[in-house]
C-alpha cells in the first residue's frame, strides 16, 4: 500500500495519523516538526507531506493553506 501510494500522482489527498500511530515518521523520516507519540497528536498529510499538527489541542499549519481546508 505505501509504495503504490509513493508512486501516484499527486492528488491532493489528505492522510491524518495520530501520534502513536507507527507510521507517524514526522521529524524523523520525513520533513516536517518533530510530533510527540501521544494517542491526543495528530499530524495531517496532504499527498505524503505534512501540512499541520494537532499537539495539546493546539492548532499548528505546516505549510500554507487555502481557508476551507483550515
Amino acid at each position: 500500500l505505501l509504495r503504490r501510494v509513493r508512486q501516484r500522482e499527486p492528488d491532493g489527498s489528505l492522510v491524518c495519523l495520530c501520534g502513536s500511530d507507527p507510521l507517524n515518521l514526522s521529524g524523523l523520516v520525513v520533513a516536517g516538526p518533530k510530533l510527540p507519540a501521544l494517542a491526543s497528536t495528530r499530524v495531517l498529510y496532504r499527498d505524503g507531506m505534512p501540512i499541520a499538527t494537532l499537539i495539546a489541542g493546539e492548532f499548528s499549519a505546516v505549510t500554507a493553506m487555502t481557508e476551507g481546508e483550515a
